[in-house]
């Protein structure tokens, strides 16, 4: 039976944040998308961060927000995708 997380956790998690983002459930999409940072590397963590911006500037906090455009741009970089 297979459980929870393995190569394809945080691709789901990100799924499951788009999704959300999609329904109005921002509190929990940005939540989903902290986790999927928190197991994501490469261009698939750096869209996380990318995400997480977008999410924070839409709340209103446009500092934090402007810190996550900042890493995505250069994890991005580092991972060769054209975010």
């Amino acid at each position: 039976m297979p459980t929870a997380g393995g190569p394809n956790a945080a691709a789901a998690l990100a799924n499951l944040a788009l999704l959300l983002e999609r329904s109005g459930r921002e509190a929990a999409a940005l939540e989903a998308w902290r986790r999927v940072r928190g197991t994501a590397s490469g261009a698939l963590g750096a869209r996380a961060v990318y995400a997480l911006g977008a999410a924070l500037e839409s709340s209103g906090k446009q500092q934090e927000a402007v810190e996550a455009f900042t890493q995505a741009k250069s994890e991005a970089r580092s991972s060769a995708d054209p975010v």
